[in-house]
């Protein structure tokens, strides 16, 4: 929390020019550490913190183009995870390796607190591959996203549509 706090407070520095581009990244820098309260199981702070972040694009000019590309869409967590990266580099996946890419269509429900459930598996491609979908749905499950944020609380979602790759 100390380094989000740490990008927050350089966002905020009032000798920063007062752009509309440093209002958006201190807002999105306010919702990263939203994002760590919400991962840590703080979920009052997280929902303050959210709430702080859309207040501050609100504010504006062209606050629905702005808050729609920054709050109107789910968000995986952690958002700084290089995890999938490295994974691949470890195992010497790429385009020249011989590795193949599928990928798993799934529907999902999201509750205010970035909690999934009721998973729908819409698509499998390869639709060979034995247990892929289930492999990839158990990865999921304790997934944890930031919600969509309306009026500045973060508000369930239903049928959210993502699709996983995966490598074989």
């Amino acid at each position: 929390a100390e380094a989000l706090e740490k990008i927050v407070e350089f966002y905020s520095d009032p000798s920063l020019p007062p752009t509309q581009a440093n209002r958006v990244a201190q807002a999105q820098a306010i919702a990263e550490l939203a994002d760590w309260y919400l991962i840590n199981n703080r979920r009052q702070a997280a929902m303050r913190t959210y709430e702080e972040a859309y207040e501050l694009i609100a504010s504006e000019e062209n606050s629905a183009e702005l808050l729609q590309q920054t709050f109107g869409g789910i968000v995986f967590l952690p958002t700084f995870s290089s995890f999938n990266e490295q994974k691949k580099e470890a195992f010497g996946i790429g385009a020249d390796s011989g590795w193949r890419m599928g990928h798993v269509d799934i529907a999902f429900d999201v509750n205010q607190y970035g909690r999934l459930s009721n998973f729908e598996i819409l698509d499998l491609v390869p639709n060979n591959i034995v247990r892929a979908d289930i492999q990839v749905l158990n990865s999921i499950r304790t997934t944890l996203v930031r919600p969509k944020i309306r009026d500045g609380e973060t508000v369930s979602s239903d049928l959210e549509r993502y699709r996983f790759n995966f490598w074989y």
